[in-house]
C-alpha cells in the first residue's frame, strides 16, 4: 500500500529500569532519560541514565556519570556531594552516608546536616535516630538535631 503524508513512529513508553517508593516512582526510559513521578507530576531528573539509583520510602538517591551524588525528596532535587559515598543507609525519610574523610552526613527531614566531625567506624539509622561509633567503646545517637553520648551503666 502506498502511504502519503507524515508518518510517525511511537516509541514504547514502558521504562527499562524502575524503582518504587511510598509516594514516588523513578525510572530510566528507552531513550535513557531518568525520570521521577511524584504527586501526579512527571519530572526529568537527567537526560542520561544514572550510574545507579536507589529508592526507599520517600527518598531517591543516585549518582550521575561524573560521580556526583544526588537525592530527590518531597519534590526537590538536591546535589549532595561531588563524589559517590562508599556507604549509605536510608530509613524513614532519613538518608545517612559517609563523606570522603569518613565523617557522617545526613539528609535529615530534607535538610543536609553533618553528623560527626571525625571519621566513624560504624553507623545505622533506625527510624529518625542515627547511631554511630567514631571510636571503640563510644556510641553516639543523633536525633532531631542533637547528638547524645550513650554511656555504659
Amino acid at each position: 500500500a502506498l502511504v502519503t503524508g507524515v508518518q510517525t513512529c511511537a516509541l514504547p513508553i514502558f521504562p527499562v529500569t524502575i524503582g518504587c517508593g511510598q509516594d514516588l516512582v523513578a525510572y530510566v526510559t528507552y531513550d535513557n532519560s531518568f525520570k521521577v513521578f511524584y504527586e501526579g507530576k512527571l519530572e526529568t531528573l537527567m537526560d542520561m541514565p544514572p550510574r545507579f539509583f536507589t529508592i526507599k520510602e520517600n527518598i531517591l538517591v543516585w549518582t550521575d556519570n561524573q560521580g556526583f551524588f544526588y537525592a530527590y525528596y518531597k519534590g526537590k532535587k538536591l546535589r549532595l556531594e561531588n563524589f559517590t559515598p562508599t556507604s549509605y543507609r536510608i530509613d524513614n525519610d532519613v538518608l545517612v552516608y559517609t563523606d570522603l574523610d569518613g565523617r557522617l552526613k545526613s539528609l535529615y527531614k530534607g535538610v543536609q546536616v553533618q553528623i560527626s566531625n571525625e571519621a566513624i567506624k560504624y553507623f545505622e539509622v533506625y527510624n529518625h535516630a542515627i547511631v554511630f561509633k567514631p571510636l571503640p567503646y563510644r556510641i553516639y545517637v543523633y536525633y532531631d538535631g542533637k547528638t547524645y553520648l550513650q554511656e555504659k551503666k
